[in-house]
């Protein structure tokens, strides 16, 4: 959506991009510094979140959106009246700086949208009238009136406050994001009618936060010393209403983004969290770029026939995670206290397996390669997860389902297996990902991290560390039984959210309502 209000350093044409390089658990977006709210509406147009909450110090922006929120009828019809009387003017232009101080909320509002329209560079406070725009008929039109119903709709349940900047970020709440655009350096003198803000603090005030926190700011060294926490990318842009050509600001985020091919877009990476910063924040930052992609120096302890997917030999990857009893004891409960049909990615077979199956595939038993069958539970290798993704989409799918996954889904009668569960770490940006999971299976991604089972020659045990990336529970199939348990019973464990679309219910749900169990090879069992 195109702004309604013009603003100074606002973030129309990086915001799509700061969309992109957002959290990747999101229950509530905050905007402690709105100003024109480019990127609050670039989320809120995406639905990144279920709650928002937009703040600005200054009471005449804050009652400003709260009138295109709450009284947008009223807002209209007062500036076409205006329109209609004064024309695009300098008339029009000299009554709503009188307008803006005005105690009736709508007349106060409609007075700093055209101030905002007819001044250089939208500066309210201290702009003055900009003659151009009048010669161009470029200030104040119709269908710039029009626009604000957008505004309005997007608006709507959306907490708007008048309150410190702190406050915003120090109010607690779950799976909170934050992003902060506090006023530059040397240009909030002139630009902002209250000025600067002690930047030192804020530092400090964000680096204390403990939401994820993303932060544009002017490139200073000092800017750049205040984010220690974080880190920090230097973005090369065209300054157009402050005439300055190329200038560079900062972008700092205490997260990692879940898709990482939007950070060059960003910029160059210039810091990075302190090797001895003790935030939370930067502990995190430091936690969840480590990944499984990265060599395991050396394997230390004899593991025998439970080195699954694993090459022992230096410098490979270690990929033995186990899934912790937690997890599964929902699922089971779920499937009436039953097992699975089928674990084919086992460590071993037999009752002490980790997961409770009626069969199991080993990595002798190849289970890639085998015929899948009934509920599968699947915790792949995440070293070489493609394939296995695949598999999973095509065992679940078949021709009277649109949109199937694989030419061969596409043809068969029937399903292979009624449900495949998967836990693999959230890696959203993959191709796999985009192919086989998008628009094919039920998402349910997990807060926080998990600690899987790791083998030893005495069994399965607890890892010391945990797993380094976000997880997600993938479902393909007859999802529902599972989707209610996780979200319910797991709920209670960790934090859980579901981050599906429409699209990934409507293929498969008329097709299991009416269908019993997929028993072994396919054969009907007993109904679910």
């Amino acid at each position: 959506m195109k702004c309604i209000i013009r603003y100074s350093g606002g973030k129309f044409t990086i915001a799509p991009t700061l969309v992109s390089a957002r959290a990747l658990m999101v229950q509530e977006y905050r905007e402690p510094f709105v100003g024109g709210g480019s990127v609050f509406f670039a989320m809120r147009e995406r639905g990144v979140a279920s709650s928002y909450w937009i703040n600005d110090a200054d009471p005449k922006i804050a009652n400003f959106w709260t009138v295109v929120r709450d009284h947008v009828d009223d807002l209209s019809d007062l500036l076409f009246m205006l329109l209609a009387k004064h024309g695009n003017t300098k008339e029009l232009f000299l009554i709503a700086k009188v307008m803006m101080e005005s105690e009736t909320p709508v007349e106060a509002a409609a007075g700093l949208w055209i101030v905002n329209r007819l001044a250089y560079a939208g500066m309210v406070a201290k702009g003055g009238l900009n003659p151009a725009y009048l010669e161009k008929n470029r200030g104040v039109k119709a269908n710039f009136i029009q626009n604000i119903r957008r505004a309005s709709h997007l608006l709507q349940g959306v907490r708007i406050t008048n309150l410190d900047y702190k406050e915003v970020l120090a109010e607690p709440g779950d799976d909170v994001m934050v992003f902060a655009d506090p006023p530059y350096h040397e240009k909030g003198k002139t630009m902002y009618e209250l000025g600067e803000i002690d930047l030192d603090e804020f530092g400090r005030v964000a680096a204390a936060s403990p939401h994820n926190v993303l932060v544009t700011i002017d490139d200073s060294p000092e800017n750049i010393q205040r984010l220690s926490g974080f880190t920090v990318f230097r973005r090369t842009y065209n300054a157009n209403m402050a005439r300055h050509g190329k200038t560079t600001e900062l972008v700092a985020m205490n997260y990692t983004p879940p898709n990482p091919l939007v950070l060059p877009e960003i910029g160059e990476v210039i810091a990075r969290p302190a090797d001895n910063d003790n935030s939370p924040q930067g502990k995190n930052l430091k936690i969840a770029a480590l990944s499984p992609y990265q060599p395991v120096a050396k394997v230390r302890m004899d593991r025998g026939k439970h080195g699954l997917f694993v090459n022992l030999e230096p410098g490979q990857r270690n990929t033995e995670w186990y899934t912790p009893k937690w997890i599964l004891e929902p699922l089971y409960k779920a499937m009436g206290n039953q097992p699975f049909d089928l674990d084919p990615c086992s460590p071993i077979k037999g009752p002490n397996s980790p997961v409770w199956a009626k069969k199991h595939f080993t990595k002798d038993d190849d289970g890639l390669n085998q015929n899948w069958h009934g509920r599968v539970w699947l915790n792949p290798p995440y070293a070489s997860l493609a394939d296995w993704i695949r598999k999973a989409a095509d065992a679940t799918w078949c021709s009277s389902m649109p949109n199937p996954p694989t030419e061969e889904a596409g043809l068969r009668e029937q399903p292979l297996c009624e449900s495949v569960v998967a836990l693999i770490p959230a890696r959203t940006h993959t191709v796999y990902w985009q192919d086989y999971i998008t628009n094919h299976a039920r998402v349910i991604f997990i807060h926080g991290k998990i600690g899987f089972l790791m083998p030893t020659p005495e069994g399965l045990v607890q890892a010391k560390t945990q797993f380094p990336e976000g997880l997600a529970f993938v479902i393909w199939g007859n999802h529902r039984p599972f989707t209610d348990a996780l979200l319910k019973a797991v709920l209670r464990c960790r934090g859980v959210s579901d981050r599906s679309g429409e699209l990934s219910d409507a293929p498969w749900k008329s097709y299991w309502k009416h269908r019993p169990h997929l028993g072994v090879n396919g054969q009907q069992g007993e109904a679910a």
